[in-house]
Protein backbone atom coordinates (compact mmCIF):
# COMPACT_ATOMS: atom_id res chain seq x y z
CA UNK A 1 0.00 0.00 0.00
CA UNK A 2 1.13 3.54 -0.68
CA UNK A 3 0.99 4.64 2.97
CA UNK A 4 3.14 1.72 4.07
CA UNK A 5 5.96 2.41 1.60
CA UNK A 6 6.04 6.15 2.32
CA UNK A 7 4.23 7.25 -0.83
CA UNK A 8 1.35 9.70 -0.78
CA UNK A 9 -1.97 8.10 -1.84
CA UNK A 10 -3.12 9.17 -5.31
CA UNK A 11 -6.36 10.68 -3.95
CA UNK A 12 -4.35 13.04 -1.75
CA UNK A 13 -2.00 13.96 -4.58
CA UNK A 14 -4.97 14.95 -6.76
CA UNK A 15 -6.78 16.85 -4.01
CA UNK A 16 -7.21 20.52 -4.96
CA UNK A 17 -5.79 23.15 -2.65
CA UNK A 18 -8.33 25.20 -0.76
CA UNK A 19 -7.85 28.96 -0.87
CA UNK A 20 -7.16 30.28 2.62
CA UNK A 21 -10.18 32.59 2.60
CA UNK A 22 -12.46 29.57 2.09
CA UNK A 23 -11.26 27.44 4.99
CA UNK A 24 -13.88 28.86 7.37
CA UNK A 25 -16.70 27.94 4.97
CA UNK A 26 -15.21 24.47 4.35
CA UNK A 27 -15.04 23.83 8.08
CA UNK A 28 -18.56 25.15 8.58
CA UNK A 29 -19.91 22.80 5.91
CA UNK A 30 -18.34 19.72 7.49
CA UNK A 31 -19.30 20.72 11.03
CA UNK A 32 -22.91 21.30 9.97
CA UNK A 33 -23.23 17.88 8.30
CA UNK A 34 -24.92 16.41 11.36
CA UNK A 35 -27.69 18.98 11.24
CA UNK A 36 -29.78 17.71 8.38
CA UNK A 37 -32.90 15.58 8.07
CA UNK A 38 -32.16 12.00 7.07
CA UNK A 39 -34.82 9.44 6.33
CA UNK A 40 -35.39 6.41 4.13
CA UNK A 41 -31.90 6.74 2.64
CA UNK A 42 -32.45 10.36 1.62
CA UNK A 43 -30.31 13.22 2.88
CA UNK A 44 -32.14 16.49 3.37
CA UNK A 45 -30.37 19.83 3.18
CA UNK A 46 -28.46 21.35 6.06
CA UNK A 47 -31.02 23.36 7.98
CA UNK A 48 -31.02 27.15 7.66
CA UNK A 49 -31.31 27.42 11.43
CA UNK A 50 -28.05 25.48 11.81
CA UNK A 51 -26.21 27.83 9.45
CA UNK A 52 -27.69 30.81 11.26
CA UNK A 53 -26.66 29.48 14.68
CA UNK A 54 -23.16 28.73 13.38
CA UNK A 55 -22.81 32.28 12.05
CA UNK A 56 -23.99 33.72 15.35
CA UNK A 57 -21.59 31.49 17.28
CA UNK A 58 -18.65 32.78 15.26
CA UNK A 59 -19.72 36.42 15.37
CA UNK A 60 -20.81 36.91 11.79
CA UNK A 61 -23.01 39.98 12.00
CA UNK A 62 -22.36 41.56 8.60
CA UNK A 63 -25.28 40.71 6.29
CA UNK A 64 -23.04 40.22 3.23
CA UNK A 65 -20.72 37.87 5.13
CA UNK A 66 -23.68 35.91 6.45
CA UNK A 67 -25.31 35.59 3.02
CA UNK A 68 -21.98 34.48 1.54
CA UNK A 69 -21.65 31.77 4.21
CA UNK A 70 -25.24 30.63 3.70
CA UNK A 71 -24.89 30.55 -0.09
CA UNK A 72 -21.55 28.72 -0.15
CA UNK A 73 -22.59 26.13 2.44
CA UNK A 74 -25.83 25.63 0.50
CA UNK A 75 -23.98 25.14 -2.80
CA UNK A 76 -21.52 22.69 -1.27
CA UNK A 77 -24.38 20.87 0.41
CA UNK A 78 -26.28 20.59 -2.86
CA UNK A 79 -23.27 19.05 -4.59
CA UNK A 80 -22.67 16.70 -1.66
CA UNK A 81 -26.30 15.53 -1.76
CA UNK A 82 -26.09 14.92 -5.53
CA UNK A 83 -23.04 12.76 -4.91
CA UNK A 84 -24.83 10.84 -2.15
CA UNK A 85 -27.90 10.35 -4.36
CA UNK A 86 -25.68 8.97 -7.12
CA UNK A 87 -23.96 6.60 -4.70
CA UNK A 88 -27.39 5.39 -3.54
CA UNK A 89 -28.53 4.86 -7.13
CA UNK A 90 -25.40 2.85 -7.92
CA UNK A 91 -26.25 0.20 -5.33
Amino acid sequence: MAEEDGQVPRALMRRPELAEHLTFVWSAFWRLQADRAIGFGVFGPIRWTAIHAYAERYGITDLDEYERLERLVGLMDGEWRKMMDKKGADR
